[in-house]
């Protein structure tokens, strides 16, 4: 019997940080396991400052490994998206390389488009 494949996806918006967590079925269908989130204000500082401040790269690094923690996902495949707070952000690339070098989640920056996609299937599926 094939076991469930078990997929997280961590959401990086301006205000918070959430971790999705699902279980892909036998046919394909998608059951929420788990869901976190934890306020981490990356838009004050990108769009007050144009840059992240170092303080909350450390907060978007300790909801990250706390999710994966919390989650049990310390070696599970962890897919990690941000928005317009870190797209826009001067030092983005800093944010990124922190973010990796101290959890081994790698993010990635999705534009507008690719945004209003996720939004519309994440509505559609309610």
């Amino acid at each position: 019997m094939k076991k469930e494949k078990i997929i997280a996806v961590i959401d990086i918006g301006a205000h918070t940080i959430k971790l999705h967590i699902g279980e892909i079925g036998k046919k394909k269908n998608i059951r929420k396991v788990e869901y976190l989130w934890v306020p981490v204000a990356i838009g004050r500082d990108t769009f007050n400052k144009g840059v992240v401040s170092n303080p909350t790269i450390n907060e978007v690094i300790r909801a990250v490994k706390t999710s994966k923690r919390s989650s049990n996902l310390q070696d599970q495949a962890v897919q990690a998206v941000a928005t317009s707070s870190v797209r826009e952000a001067g030092n983005a690339d800093v944010l990124i390389e922190r973010v990796f070098k101290s959890t081994g989640v790698k993010i990635e920056i999705i534009e507008p488009l690719e945004e209003m996609e996720v939004i519309y299937l994440g509505i559609k599926s309610i």
